[in-house]
């Protein structure tokens, strides 16, 4: 303490009047060394003008001393004083350690990481840059998430501090017997329905969530040796990247999906019968999982048969969970069946966007040959025969695609079971059979909401239908009000997949429309405008956009329903070459008009074009519209805008 407060550089700030930045980096390693030093700087920092003492430490989150962050905040004031964990990694900050790395497929990382479910070693800085090696070296990641966990969850135990190690300060037990400890914490915390562990005294009160440091520090653990269960030993496990802070005096798991694999490996490794497992797991009153345990059970049930077998004829969507990426493909063929058998027997299965992303699980090579029977059997279950598409889809079964295909346009099949096979085609299915899908991009009596014909819109274009095609089959929504594929088609699809030339087609449609002033549908009419002034000055384009606009301009139509200018129109006003492109064939179309035309409710010319206008005038280019344009010149020189034109 003295080489810091008695320094030369700290009694001349003390003395003068300036601010001084104050960094304290590896309290916790000082502490190994100083077991005083937080008690140090609590009595001696107060005695020092704080409010030009600019602070910052750094620790570890299980050896922040709560004496030392009293003192600051009491000294500081609870407005000058915070105390902060890092929060994990961002898909971002992932993004930028690959590019750092140099790893050539940044997709197919992430997509791996989503697809073993192990975004619990992604978001920390260790165990991504294990991943990261893995990676690189063997151009993928093994395919079972169970050995990533069981080795992702032993380096979290490892002391990766340099300094540490190099001074023999790493703990009095090895990694594995801190993961022992760990999964006997994960057990308490999942098993027993709480929050944290409270490390704090007896004497205090925990809070009701938590479980207190006492309750897990008795009896002993196994693994290589026994390991004496102590307040000491626990708090080294606590003291690892498996662990983050919930406030004062509570740690809790860094992510959940650590807690439920280790909860699992505790129960494995003290061979629990599986009469226990069920005491544990099952709802007392009922055949299933409790809620809060299924990502638990589902780990124990990947390496403990009986249980498996429960499960998968019990309650089968739980197999469906963070373990799933381990099973083998014959367990995929035992849940595939009991998740349909539940169907045929009308059992409830959770909300079908919760269990919609959890089926790409169930993909091997036969899944084909035993869900298509169901597909095809129209007397069969409905909900059955939903789930089985919905698998197909999900685990792009192609070879189901024409049956599938068959149902879309069969209309005898019940509507949604065909809204469903028709937005599967447009994921599945191959030119060919997406091809088959043009008989319902037209308007159906029974498509009331247009779920069909979005699902077959989606499938189409662009590609398979020409612009003629796809505006031909474009109308006013049904249900203004309803969200779906049409809906989403319409904003999301038909612009971004326009090409020039697909611009005499998307004219021709606006022009024959009654602008529809709300939703994606006017927001299709606002960009068919700005593609084509963006193109105006190619082809026949000018003319074709001059006599769409015509006809509005000529009524005093509006060109959209707010006071705020569409993007068509602020570039029309910042561009005065392609404006002038637009005028040279809109102005003879405009022949007798008056001269407020050109000004409202779209306003064509502007005060830069006044010159452009006396040439064309005196050039004689337009003997159609030359009353017009007279009119706009003399509407500029009786206007204030005159001024601009000296």
């Amino acid at each position: 303490m003295s080489g810091l407060f008695d320094s030369n550089s700290f009694k001349q700030w003390e003395s003068e009047n300036g601010d001084l930045f104050l960094y304290l980096d590896s309290l916790d390693e000082c502490l190994l060394r100083i077991d005083n030093v937080a008690s140090l700087l609590a009595d001696e920092l107060p005695k020092h003008p704080l409010t030009r003492l600019k602070l910052r430490i750094a620790c570890r989150t299980a050896s922040w001393p709560l004496l030392l962050e009293g003192a600051l905040s009491k000294a500081y004031g609870a407005d000058s004083f915070a105390a902060y964990e890092l929060v994990p990694l961002r898909r971002c900050d992932v993004e930028l350690a690959l590019a750092t790395a140099r790893v050539q497929d940044v997709e197919r990382f992430l997509k791996r990481i989503e697809d073993l479910n192990i975004e619990s070693f992604a978001i920390k800085p260790i165990t991504l840059g294990f991943l990261i090696e893995t990676f690189m070296r063997e151009d993928d990641l093994p395919t079972r998430a169970l050995d990533l966990y069981a080795r992702g969850c032993q380096i979290l135990c490892e002391e990766q501090n340099e300094s540490r190690r190099a001074s023999g300060k790493t703990g009095s037990l090895a990694p594995l017997e801190r993961m022992a400890i760990a999964s006997r914490i994960a057990a308490a915390t999942q098993l027993g329905n709480r929050y944290a562990v409270w490390t704090g005294t007896q004497a205090a009160p925990s809070p009701p969530e938590d479980i207190p440091i006492e309750s897990i520090a008795v009896g002993s653990e196994t693994d290589s040796r026994v390991i004496p269960l102590t307040r000491a030993s626990v708090l080294e496990s606590l003291d690892t990247g498996l662990f983050s802070s919930r406030g004062q005096q509570r740690l809790g798991w860094a992510h959940q999906a650590l807690a439920e694999y280790l909860a699992a490996r505790f129960c494995i490794r003290h061979n629990m019968p599986i009469q226990q497992l069920r005491t544990i797991l099952f709802h007392p009153r009922r055949s299933r999982i409790v809620p809060q345990l299924r990502d638990v059970a589902s780990w124990i049930a990947l390496q403990h048969p009986d249980l498996f077998q429960e499960i998968s004829q019990l309650d089968p969507e739980v197999l469906l969970g963070s373990a799933a990426p381990n099973l083998t493909d014959d367990q995929r063929a035992v849940v595939t069946d009991s998740l349909l058998r539940h169907c045929n027997e009308g059992q409830f299965l959770r909300v079908r966007g919760q269990i919609d992303p959890l089926l790409r699980n169930l993909s091997y090579s036969g899944l084909g040959s035993q869900i298509g029977p169901t597909i095809r059997d129209k007397k069969g279950s409905e909900v059955a025969r939903h789930l089985a598409i919905d698998i197909a889809r999900r685990c792009n079964v192609v070879e189901l695609a024409s049956a599938i295909a068959d149902i879309a346009l069969d209309s005898d099949e019940v509507l949604n079971l065909r809204n469903s096979a028709a937005f599967t085609i447009g994921e599945i299915g191959d030119p060919d059979t997406k091809v088959r899908l043009k008989p319902l991009v037209v308007d159906q009596e029974d498509d009331a909401n247009q779920e069909r014909k979005g699902a077959a819109l989606f499938a189409l274009w662009p590609g398979l239908i020409s612009a003629d095609e796809l505006f031909a089959c474009l109308t006013p929504r049904r249900a203004p009000n309803t969200y779906g594929l049409y809906w989403r088609f319409l904003e999301f699809s038909v612009l971004p997949n326009l090409k020039p030339g697909d611009l005499p087609a998307a004219l021709r449609w606006y022009s024959a429309q009654q602008h529809e002033f709300h939703g994606p549908f006017e927001d299709l009419l606002h960009g068919i405008l700005e593609l084509a002034l963006e193109h105006v000055d190619e082809g026949n384009n000018a003319l074709l956009l001059a006599q769409a606009l015509e006809p509005r301009i000529r009524t005093q139509g509006m060109i959209n329903s707010g006071n705020l200018a569409t993007p068509f129109e602020t570039k029309l006003a910042a561009s005065i070459e392609k404006r002038h492109h637009l005028l040279n064939a809109l102005l003879p179309l405009l022949g007798g008009c008056q001269s407020f035309v050109l000004f409202h409710p779209l306003q064509l010319v502007y005060a830069d074009d006044f010159d452009w206008l006396i040439s064309r005038i005196v050039n004689g280019e337009s003997p159609a519209s030359i009353h017009l344009e007279v009119g706009a010149v003399v509407r500029f020189c009786c206007s204030w805008e005159a001024a601009k034109l000296v």
